[in-house]
């Protein structure tokens, strides 16, 4: 468990590295705090992170700081900045990180492998993990975890029928829409995002 002042300085060396691809000498990172650290604190911390596995030291005479074994002070990542999807433009940095377990781990959320290609219109693909949050109710246009006769699920966006049926609409035009009595579908969960390594 690193101190604040730990994890700021591993923040600082974790930015530099990703950005510049080498490590910051200790002056450098002394003097990026205020007040200033001093090179025998620089070295007190790095020593604590090498110990944590935060970072690692090689037998480069300057410059000999690298990540640890991908550990990452409160499951958090760096955002590195903005990057345009359309023409180029100059880099926008920020100094802000993205929490892992703030966005991702609740007590209610659970992960589901995609099987099938049904909601390919939705960018839901055969074999994305989908990160779902367990609820019993959903709107009109959600795409939720559905149960139907208590046997089978399906991933589809809910519409209620004025009829007292609900529909289970594919994004896909292949599919069909699902059209069951309302008492014959349980809504188990509601889809929150994808994760999608390439």
């Amino acid at each position: 468990m690193l101190d604040p002042l730990q994890e700021e300085v591993f923040r600082y060396i974790q930015r530099y590295i990703l950005r510049n691809g080498h490590s910051p000498s200790e002056i450098q990172i002394g003097q990026n705090f205020s007040p200033a650290l001093s090179r025998r604190k620089v070295r007190s911390i790095l020593q604590t992170l090498v110990e944590a596995r935060y970072l690692k030291f090689t037998d480069a005479p300057r410059r000999g700081i690298r990540l640890g074994c991908s550990k990452v002070p409160n499951n958090e990542l760096i955002i590195m900045g903005v990057i345009p999807a359309g023409g180029p433009v100059e880099p926008l940095e920020t100094d802000q990180v993205l929490n892992i377990s703030e966005l991702l781990l609740k007590a209610n959320r659970y992960v589901l492998q995609v099987i099938g290609n049904s909601m390919t219109g939705d960018n839901i693909c055969h074999g994305d993990y989908i990160l779902c949050e367990q609820r019993n109710k959903a709107k009109d246009g959600d795409i939720v975890v559905a149960l139907i006769n208590g046997k089978e699920t399906t991933l589809k966006r809910l519409q209620t029928n004025p009829d007292n049926t609900i529909s289970l609409l594919s994004s896909n035009p292949d599919h069909l829409p699902m059209v069951y009595p309302a008492k014959s579908v349980q809504i188990r969960g509601v889809y929150l995002g994808l994760i999608r390594l390439l």
